[in-house]
């Protein structure tokens, strides 16, 4: 029993990262991310103005960064990326179920 648990505790723990495909993977779900809030007429307008390869590109550093991978990310803080958007409680809501619909597909 304790060769068992030893053997366990050494067993390297697989990071989130890894777990979403590293570098392809992300981008991948990034991609999918964008579809799914532009698609979304409740909070697309957020995203209507917003330079879509400066976006993508932060959000891929962003997500890598969180989930344990090299990435760095370079954008500003979410206060400063998001002052003076006025989201309000439904709307935050709105993107997190789309970005449960992006991360299933």
């Amino acid at each position: 029993m304790l060769v068992l648990l030893g053997a366990c505790a050494s067993t390297p723990q697989r990071s989130v990262y890894e777990d979403l495909g590293g570098e392809a993977g992300i981008a991948r779900l990034v991609d999918q991310l964008l579809i799914e809030y532009k698609a979304d007429p409740r909070i697309a307008f957020f995203f209507a103005e917003t330079d879509q390869e400066y976006l993508k590109a932060r959000l891929r550093e962003q997500i890598c960064q969180l989930s344990g991978g090299p990435c760095e990310y370079t954008g500003l803080s979410m206060p400063d990326a998001h002052s003076g958007l006025a989201i309000k409680e439904s709307e935050f809501n709105w993107f997190v179920e789309d970005s449960e619909r992006a991360m299933r597909k």
